[in-house]
């Protein structure tokens, strides 16, 4: 014990000295390395390459003078000196959190960003429609929508509030809902997608296959954005939204397209697929 408080001793005195102190998003993506065991995954969370995760990983032990890093095979191991450390820098990360968090808990008039992570069908197909109805609503408020199939990281607030969908298909397998919309519709096959593409307008055909999936759609926050209005207000909507009441395709209960179709009318009259996806985005050559 008394041997790592001289480790941990040195390294901070070693960082005091330092030049060029070390910076927050350096120790920022030692905890990522740390968590993740491997510099490629951290550079993937990060939206980094692996080449700038470990020259940064580099820059970083040159500033505290030891190794944080063993680097084999397999990814990467912390070591006894980088482990002491981790400690002091999860609670560095944690009072950071609490300064974002009390800076959203604004007042009866909301303003700022609200960031909304999505898959991205669900995303790009139904809430980025809904959202334009929000925004016209709520001038000031300004929703960041992140679509992406990798769940964010809300305890770390890599975004304020997400949802998430699974995606799966047979014979072409792909992590976005939108390529295998497109894939479909370009004579790829029969696909597993929505109900309520065909009822919002999409030109497809139902095929009774004797499968039915069902996916489940979940809407996380972090508890203390409860006390920041903006982000209630973006919760309060999404739940709307997806109100299996107001949109019988989120019924748990499975409903037929041919019965989706006028069961959601308005809502269709209102959003489309027709002009507003992509549709046949290639010409096909003659």
């Amino acid at each position: 014990m008394q041997q790592r408080l001289q480790r941990h001793a040195a390294s901070m005195q070693h960082l005091q000295n330092a030049e060029e102190p070390a910076s927050w998003d350096d120790l920022r993506l030692f905890l990522a390395c740390a968590d993740h065991g491997s510099s490629r995954k951290a550079a993937e969370a990060l939206g980094l390459t692996s080449t700038t995760v470990m020259r940064r990983i580099d820059r970083l032990e040159d500033q505290v003078g030891f190794v944080l890093f063993v680097r084999h095979q397999g990814g990467l191991r912390i070591s006894d000196e980088g482990r002491s450390l981790l400690n002091d820098v999860r609670e560095m990360e944690r009072l950071s959190f609490n300064v974002f968090r009390r800076a959203a808990h604004t007042g009866p008039n909301p303003v700022g960003i609200v960031r909304v992570a999505v898959t991205e069908g669900v995303g790009t197909y139904w809430v980025m429609p809904k959202l334009i109805h929000f925004q016209n609503t709520y001038r000031r408020l300004t929703v960041e929508l992140r679509c992406a199939m990798e769940m964010a990281d809300i305890a770390r607030l890599e975004a304020d509030i997400a949802i998430l969908a699974s995606l799966s298909g047979v014979g072409i397998r792909t992590n976005s809902s939108t390529a295998l919309f497109y894939a479909v519709e370009r004579g790829a096959g029969i696909g597993i997608l929505p109900t309520a593409m065909i009822a919002l307008g999409a030109p497809f055909v139902a095929c009774d296959v004797g499968v039915k999936d069902h996916y489940d759609l979940y809407l996380t926050y972090h508890p203390d954005l409860k006390r920041s209005e903006k982000h209630m207000l973006a919760v309060d909507w999404l739940k709307r939204i997806f109100d299996p009441s107001l949109y019988p395709c989120f019924r748990d209960e499975f409903v037929h397209p041919r019965d989706l179709v006028p069961m959601m009318a308005n809502t269709a009259e209102s959003m489309s697929l027709r002009g507003y996806a992509a549709t046949m985005p290639f010409r096909r050559q003659a």
